[in-house]
């Protein structure tokens, strides 16, 4: 219902309209610096001699069935991710948590996860390994997606 508010009177001039092609490539932000996003769809560059953190979220559950039911994820899925993590660095930290993921076939809901952190030097090629890595956890846990996720560099105290 038009009202004498102005948003029912088309812009009067373009000055501040984006374009189909700015909003299907959104800026990037590194850092508090707003970078437009490269075309090759590039990472950033990491400094090897600094410390990053990786985050990766575990399901506790496997994705529903077409019924809804969700069966628990096996230990010896577990295990074998464990090890794998084990072979990246000199230790790692696991906690309990639940959020909320949206499912392909389902409008999603809390999960149950393990959160695992890792703190170490991370270098360009680590990233594209990761990146592979986290396709091969979202078949064998079976899911929609897996989250993981980079951040740094911090610094340890």
């Amino acid at each position: 219902m038009p009202g004498n508010n102005g948003h029912d009177k088309p812009p009067e001039n373009k000055l501040g309209c984006l374009s189909l092609h700015e909003l299907s490539h959104p800026r990037t932000s590194i850092n508090g610096a707003t970078e437009p996003r490269r075309n090759n769809d590039a990472l950033p560059k990491l400094d090897h001699t600094k410390l990053y953190v990786l985050v990766i979220l575990l399901p506790l559950y496997y994705n529903p069935d077409e019924t809804g039911n969700r069966m628990p994820v096996e230990r010896d899925v577990f295990e074998e991710t464990f090890a794998e993590i084990r072979q990246f660095g000199s230790g790692y930290r696991l906690y309990e948590g639940e959020g909320w993921c949206h499912s392909m076939k389902f409008r999603g809901d809390f999960d149950g996860h393990v959160r695992i952190e890792i703190d170490a030097l991370f270098s360009d090629e680590d990233v594209a390994f990761l990146q592979s890595w986290k396709k091969e956890l979202t078949l064998r846990f079976q899911q929609d997606s897996v989250y993981m996720s980079l951040s740094g560099p911090v610094i340890g105290l």
